[in-house]
């Protein structure tokens, strides 16, 4: 009796265990026994096509877009304007002549070239006759023209040299001779000295210092011919302030102050004569 129920007991355990298998296993598969962990995915039926993976999803590209076909690479290729030809000179025509330019372009024409002497012979001579005169002003006018127009003919330059150099000696000379004549008071030969040989001379110092001693003493003398004038004036002396206004206005400078009150006594002292 109780090996039957042993028997029965054994019977029920081993049917509980067979109808424990899951329904999605085959018997003898891998996993046999075990839950699948494909019982959540949805089943398909036996006779359905499998469906294709899922395209992968560009950067950019919305989830559920409709990926499109990749199209052929086109070569991008910018448009190059063709070189410009440069203008083509102007071909001489018939005769060897260029073409007129066109109207409103005028062109830059050269300087005359400077007139000629007809006889340059001739100035040579008189340059050359101007020095033996002392008339160095004349020669070295007559020999620059000469040079202007050929700086090479014959014997001009050195003559030009010679020319200077005698102004220059005449010029110290006249210096000399103002010198002179301001020492004795003669004043107005000694300025037409003294201009005679700024005239041959320009450039000579002593005769510019000579210049500027001889009119700062005939100021000093006329300033005090001036005062006497006036002094002379106050008294009556009607006779010597005549001639002192008159030497004041000789000796001073034209623009000077005294000089004009000397000229308006001296018209009114003549006028009351």
């Amino acid at each position: 009796m109780f090996g039957g129920f042993a028997l029965l007991v054994f019977a029920a355990v081993a049917a509980g265990i067979y109808l424990w298998k899951p329904m999605g296993t085959a018997p003898g598969g891998a996993g046999e026994g075990t839950p699948t962990a494909q019982a959540a995915a949805p089943s398909q039926p036996p006779d359905a096509a499998p469906q294709p993976a899922p395209a992968a999803v560009t950067p950019g590209q919305e989830a559920g877009a409709t990926p499109q076909p990749a199209s052929p690479a086109v070569e991008r290729t910018e448009a190059v304007p063709p070189p410009r030809k440069a203008a083509a000179a102007p071909t001489p025509g018939p005769g060897g002549t260029m073409p007129a330019k066109k109207a409103g372009r005028r062109t830059a024409e050269p300087p005359p070239p400077p007139a000629r002497p007809r006889d340059l012979g001739s100035l040579l001579a008189q340059a050359r006759s101007a020095m033996i005169k002392g008339d160095y002003l004349a020669a070295i006018s007559s020999l620059e023209t000469i040079l202007k127009a050929d700086p090479n003919y014959q014997d001009a330059g050195q003559m030009l040299d010679m020319a200077k150099a005698g102004a220059r000696n005449a010029a110290q000379l006249a210096v000399d001779t103002g010198a002179k004549s301001e020492m004795a008071g003669d004043y107005d030969t000694a300025v037409r000295q003294y201009e005679q040989a700024l005239q041959l001379d320009p450039s000579s110092q002593p005769a510019a210092d000579a210049m500027k001693r001889v009119r700062a003493r005939m100021q000093a003398d006329g300033e005090d011919a001036f005062k006497r004038a006036r002094q002379f004036d106050a008294l009556g002396r009607s006779s010597d302030a005549i001639a002192m206004y008159e030497k004041a206005i000789k000796l001073l400078p034209p623009d000077h102050a005294s000089a004009k009150t000397a000229r308006e006594r001296l018209a009114a002292l003549r006028g009351g004569n």
